[in-house]
């Protein structure tokens, strides 16, 4: 959307006082230095300048200030009558300079320049040269004075600066202005929210008055482009103005609530302040008597809510109404001329217009600004309202949460330091906010609750917005229409949000209002209202939520295109230009994926990017995955949700890649995803959005796997370079100016050729010659000499042609050449840096991990206290080109390319004491960032954030260990952090990873425990906190790893019994590990259904929990407790017992916060309902858990999977197939996007195979998924086959029998009549 200046505007007048006084400022400066009026021309100078400074602060020139000032008629004609003197000044002045005839400006010019002019003529009547011959100092010169006259004018405008950046609205009718004149719109919003505060509801009220006289002005003052817009809508006549016909008051008030968006139900505690000004607002819809002094009693009468029609924003008039881009004026502001390219433009345009959002707090300091972005709306309860505030004492490094404590505590320690009268300065020095806000969870107007600081922003706004549009609308109310657009679409309400109002029985006397008040209404109205009876209302309809609201975080909304592409665009891009025209031809079509596979090093990351850039106008959105490590592209898929401002700060990783994926599911918005990299085409699949191939996206995927390309229809081979291209890039990367016919070109050609023509050498090579200053020719030579002295040269002279050279080059010979020349100049500090860089995740290290304070000895290059150094190390290499730089989230990082990095590490391989002191000195680098653990093993959400930014550094020193095949030795340092990063994971339900971390630290461990007269350590803790973690991951399969979760717990318990045993003193921590143990060998016990044993086991384990603390203290442990003993019961068939433990269970463990764990204790409830023949409440209950588990865990989660299992058992057990299917076929189709185990598959096969044949539909299908149920079961089940079960013929009895115990298992009705 854009502006487009009319003539008589601020930016006009002040592009004509640039002009002239630029004119002034050239004449003057071709005056010789020692001309007498040559100090006039820096005076001048300093003039324009300060103009120039002033437009910055305000946008004058732009526009801005046009638009700021609208509603603001004084100061915008002050400020015109500045810039016009100022104009006129320096016109006067070039006049006097040019010796103009005084007449001329006389007859065009005010008093003050005639006055001016005459004096210049009087002048020079008396002397004809005076005026040139005139010395600068002489303060009469007519020059001097007029340019005096200039600055004064600058300094009044650089003196109203504040004034014009922040306007106050002054226009409104004049004849509107008296006591009671907002009554109307007072009304309109309290009928909406009786409830309400009635100090919020009178600030409401006055602004939506003040808006709707502004309004008026406007229209007034532009009659004749409103009738033209009135006549290209059809809806009057040229001559005809709509009039009011309402019969009553009351009519109107229905009129103003039947499109309301409130409701009302309860008071809230939020507003400290209240006011009954302003209650004597007499409308029926409240209630309210006629005595001016009664105020709003009862908020919690009943009411009666009603879901009605939403007021929806017009199209933009003729000839832009479909978004053409077409100018015209707009109705709502009536400045100059706009131009829309999308319904998103429009309407922030709009809202921007109408300047609907205003303070929500009591006490606010500004109670009546109003806010036409709502980042602004935002940022300023945020930073006023709701920053909590702390005091910090400096000396002591203390914070304090009130003034008071703070005081105290000054007065107690410091009186020395600061007396009392310096007390209050001093206070006002320490105040600070301390970054956590003050939540709030219910709309201050309609009472609704929302879930989180987002939702409830985004719904408020949707209030205020729809209050504000009420006012804005001429003649008749904008509905539901195919012409009128959607607030909830696109610009960032909450899709949550519903449109209700309150509707309450109207007295019949009050059905009729007195004809002075219907007066009164009209002519607060003036021409917008238009009769709507009681009878127009609407009857409640459902309203679908929006699919495609976004949250809001600072901005007013999200800014279109979005892009979250780490590298920034390579402006020496070459090349490629018919492969990126290719690919796009191939995406033109949403839902289809094209594959850019080839070599690594041959570009295929930068075409993707060059294509992002190139074609950014083609999608709404972009997004890069970085899809080389699960983590990292976990974390870049979560980038998603952060760009789009659906976070709000407290999800996890999990819930956060899911906000990702449903946006992309429900958008029509035209996306791309670019998956950067893929080894393993399941994490594409993981990633994709449900249904992509019908979805409005599409998607780019490298990699250097050419398997890959028979996965989807689309892929397009990047080759490398063949001379001429080749040498072009070179030449170009060098900065010659014209590559076709450089002299060296032939040079550059031979060079390309012993390259292979791989651009990434050839962008080495480039960054060497530049660096180093060698030629061409001595860099052939090199090359040469390097390849006679590794053998890889053909002849003596290695005088092949280019061409032949290039067909038969060997891949990792040229590399290991090239990089073997680029790096063996590199000094000591930067060739270090360079490989330690290639055992950390190359895309992005971030430097303030790597420039740290760093006291060890080989780390020294690298300590932050030299800062200088590692600057010098840097340099070069960026210069080189063998790193970039880039930024992630606004934090400065490092890039390597992957070529790079393993051409490196095969280096360092051949030195085995090199490796290892590169492998430790990444290692420590890591292992101090990275956050440890609970040393009793209880998740922490507050560090998820951190560990995900920091695990694919952790998952490349895995890597490179397991590479190595014995040839690294890992050490405690990094078991420890295999150990926390593996814990980090299971933490957060990521079970593959977490799975791989924690068997990589173990088989470190094994390593160092090898000596079997070692005595007991740390690290034999270790061990029992990584086999514990195991043996839980374990529990989320089944049947495959029972045996293997038995064997870890065993482990571990004997670590803690040893442990605890070899204390003289046990500690509190050491006895919840120890119990924990116990505990989790419980667990075990429970999934050989051996409750008989897990029994003495769990009670002994709550007689501890009881010494330590109560339930309310250490929910956590008597949670866990409660819902394993609910299992023994449920086993004994003590089903009274088993479900008050299940529920005590949820209930201490939803008072941890760790919902995750609360949704599967309340999964096992359900069960155990359904055991105690209950089957309604366990279906009540399972779906519930789904509902709650598609918002906590995500839709592909294996927990939401087993939900989805679980409701279509039971529907399957009470007959509904439909619905059963219906389940089991979600489950089933996510399955390969989910870590689901293969014995959860397996039963959902076999049960989805048996509903498809109840229905007599989809029998081949049906058949295939009941042999492969079946092949699964004859595999697993020989592995824990007990005796009362093998004479089972029950195929669904046996097929629960491979779950485990807790969270699946007992979804069946059967089982546990054969194990009791």
């Amino acid at each position: 959307m854009a502006f487009v200046k009319l003539d008589g505007s601020i930016a006009g007048l002040f592009r004509d006082c640039q002009g002239t006084l630029d004119t002034l400022c050239d004449n003057l400066s071709e005056l010789p230095e020692d001309a007498p009026d040559e100090p006039e021309y820096q005076r001048c100078n300093d003039e324009a300048g300060r103009l120039r400074m002033w437009d910055a602060e305000t946008g004058a020139k732009e526009g801005q200030l046009d638009y700021a000032l609208r509603r603001s008629s004084r100061l915008r004609d002050g400020v015109l009558e500045l810039l016009q003197d100022l104009r006129d000044l320096s016109a006067q002045a070039v006049s006097i300079f040019s010796g103009a005839d005084a007449k001329a400006i006389d007859e065009n010019a005010g008093p003050k320049i005639a006055g001016l002019a005459s004096e210049r003529d009087s002048s020079a009547s008396s002397e004809p040269d005076s005026f040139l011959s005139m010395s600068s100092t002489d303060l009469s010169s007519p020059l001097h004075q007029t340019i005096t006259e200039m600055r004064e004018i600058v300094t009044c405008l650089l003196r109203q600066t504040p004034s014009l950046r922040d306007p106050s609205s002054q226009d409104t009718r004049r004849q509107a202005s008296y006591e009671g004149a907002d009554s109307f719109d007072q009304s309109h919003v309290r009928s909406k929210f009786p409830n309400a505060n009635p100090e919020l509801l009178n600030r409401l009220g006055t602004a939506n008055w003040k808006r709707r006289q502004q309004l008026m002005v406007l229209r007034e003052a532009n009659e004749d482009d409103v009738l033209a817009s009135d006549r290209n809508d059809g809806e009057n006549s040229p001559n005809e103005k709509q009039e009011m016909d309402y019969t009553s008051e009351a009519d109107v008030s229905m009129y103003s609530t039947s499109y309301g968006t409130g409701l009302g139900s309860q008071t809230t505690g939020e507003w400290t302040s209240s006011s009954d000004k302003n209650s004597k607002i007499g409308t029926a819809l409240t209630s309210l008597t006629d005595n001016p002094g009664q105020k709003l009693q009862n908020f919690n009468r009943p009411v009666m809510a009603a879901q009605v029609h939403r007021l929806k924003l017009p199209r933009p008039p003729e000839p832009n109404s479909s978004f053409e881009g077409r100018q015209f004026k707009c109705p709502y502001c009536f400045h100059g001329l706009v131009e829309v390219y999308s319904s998103l433009s429009w309407k922030e345009h709009v809202m921007r217009d109408l300047e609907p959002y205003m303070c929500t707090f009591g006490g606010c300091i500004r109670p009546g600004k109003t806010y036409g972005m709502r980042g602004d709306w935002i940022q300023h309860e945020i930073d006023v309202h709701q920053k909590k505030k702390t005091w910090a004492c400096r000396p002591c490094a203390t914070e304090f949460a009130t003034r008071k404590m703070f005081d105290d505590h000054m007065r107690k320690l410091h009186s020395g330091l600061v007396t009392e009268h310096q007390l209050e300065a001093f206070a006002e020095m320490c105040e600070q906010a301390s970054g956590k806000l003050e939540s709030r969870n219910r709309c201050p107007l309609c009472f609704e609750e929302c879930r989180s600081d987002r939702k409830l922003r985004k719904h408020l706004a949707d209030h205020l917005e729809q209050i504000a549009l009420f006012a804005a609308l001429p003649a008749r109310p904008r509905l539901d229409s195919d012409d009128e657009l959607d607030l909830m679409e696109d610009s960032g309400s909450d899709g949550e949000t519903r449109a209700e109002s309150v509707m309450l029985d109207v007295p019949e006397d009050l059905r009729t209002q007195d004809e002075t008040r219907r007066a009164t209404v009209t002519r607060f109205l003036g021409e917008q209202a238009e009769s709507n009876s009681i009878e127009n209302i609407q009857a409640p309809q459902e309203v679908p939520p929006s699919l495609e609201g976004l949250s809001i975080s600072k901005d007013a909304s999200v800014q279109f295109p979005v892009m979250t592409i780490g590298h920034p665009p390579n402006e020496s891009f070459y090349g490629r230009d018919y492969a990126i025209s290719e690919i796009h031809r191939r995406l033109s079509v949403p839902g289809d994926i094209c594959i850019i596979y080839g070599v690594g090093g041959v570009g295929k990351t930068l075409t993707a990017v060059e294509y992002a850039n190139r074609y950014t106008e083609a999608y709404d959105c972009i997004f890069w995955l970085q899809a080389d490590t699960a983590p990292g592209l976990a974390e870049s898929y979560g980038e998603i949700a952060h760009a789009l401002r659906l976070v709000q700060g407290n999800e996890d990783q999990g819930q956060i890649i899911e906000l990702s994926r449903d946006w992309m599911e429900n958008t029509t918005r035209r996306w791309l995803l670019i998956f950067d990299n893929v080894e393993d085409w399941d994490f594409v699949l993981q990633y994709l959005p449900c249904d992509f191939y019908q979805s409005n996206g599409s998607a780019i995927v490298t990699t250097q796997d050419s398997s890959l390309v028979t996965k989807v229809k689309h892929n397009y081979e990047l080759e490398t370079f063949g001379e001429e291209d080749g040498s072009t890039m070179l030449l170009q990367y060098l900065e010659r100016p014209d590559p076709k016919k450089d002299p060296e070109r032939e040079l550059a050609q031979q060079i390309s050729g012993l390259v292979g023509g791989l651009p990434v050498a050839i962008s080495h090579v480039a960054g060497y010659v530049s660096y180093s200053q060698c030629s061409l020719s001595e860099l052939l030579e090199i090359f040469k000499q390097r390849r006679r002295h590794t053998g890889a040269a053909t002849t003596e002279d290695d005088d092949l042609p280019a061409s032949f050279r290039q067909a038969s080059f060997s891949y990792d010979e040229t590399l290991a050449m090239v990089w073997n020349v680029t790096l063996r100049e590199l000094g000591t500090d930067a060739r270090d840096l360079t490989y330690i860089l290639a055992y950390l995740n190359c895309e992005a290290v971030p430097e303030s991990m790597l420039c740290a304070v760093h006291p060890e000895a080989f780390l020294e290059f690298l300590d932050s206290r030299e800062r200088i150094r590692y600057e010098r190390m840097k340099g070069p290499l960026l210069k080189r080109r063998l790193i970039q730089a880039k930024e992630i989230e606004g934090e400065p990082c490092l890039y390597l390319h992957r070529s790079l990095q393993r051409s490196i590490r095969d280096t360092t391989a051949k030195s085995a004491a090199q490796r290892q002191v590169v492998f430790e000195q990444a290692l420590n680098i890591v292992r101090k960032v990275f956050p440890l653990s609970s040393p009793i093993q209880v998740p922490e959400p507050s560090s998820w954030r951190e560990h995900q930014k920091l695990l694919p550094h952790v998952m490349s020193l895995q890597s490179a260990f397991v590479e190595a095949k014995g040839g690294i030795r890992g050490g405690r340092k990094f078991a420890s952090l295999l150990s926390d990063a593996g814990i980090n994971q299971w933490a957060r339900g990521f079970t593959r990873d977490g799975l791989l971390l924690l068997e990589t630290a173990e088989q470190v461990l094994d390593e160092i425990s090898s000596d079997a007269s070692r005595s007991f350590d740390d690290s034999d803790i270790m061990r029992a906190d990584i086999n514990a973690i195991i043996a839980l991951m374990h529990d989320n399969t089944g049947i495959s790893t029972r045996a293997e979760g038995l064997k870890k717990r065993k482990i571990a318990l004997d670590i803690r019994k040893k442990r605890t045993e070899s204390l003289t003193q046990v500690s509190r921590n050491e006895e919840i590990l120890l119990y924990n143990a116990w505990l989790d060998y419980s667990i075990s016990l429970l999934q050989y259904n051996r409750y008989q044993e897990a029994e003495p086991i769990l009670s002994s384990c709550l007689e501890k929990y009881r010494q330590w603390d109560t339930p309310e203290e250490i929910p956590f442990e008597y949670a866990k407790f409660d819902h394993k003993m609910a299992f023994v019961r449920m086993y004994q068939g003590r089903y009274d017992e088993a479900l008050k433990l299940g529920q005590l269970g949820v209930y201490h463990m939803d008072k941890t916060g760790n919902e995750e764990l609360m949704l599967r204790f309340k999964f096992d409830l359900a069960c155990t309902h359904l055991q105690s023949g209950d089957a309604d409440k366990a279906l009540e209950m399972h779906k519930e858990v789904l509902e709650k588990r598609i918002i906590v865990c995500g839709k592909v989660n294996e927990n939401t999977l087993q939900s989805y299992y679980a409701v279509g058992a039971l529907h399957e057990l009470r007959g509904e197939f439909a619905e059963a299917e219906t389940c089991f076929r979600h489950a089933l189709d996510q399955r390969r996007v989910a870590y689901w185990s293969i014995e959860a598959i397996a039963r959902t096969q076999y049960h989805f195979s048996l509903v498809l044949r109840a229905q007599k539909k989809e029998l081949e299908r049906a058949t295939k998924n009941y042999e492969e149920a079946k092949a699964t079961l004859s595999r697993l089940l020989p592995l824990d086959l007990p005796d009362k079960l093998k004479d089972v013929k029950d195929d669904g009895v046996l097929f629960d029998h491979l779950l485990t115990v807790y969270g699946a298992r007992f979804t069946g009705t059967e089982l546990l009549k054969f194990i009791r």
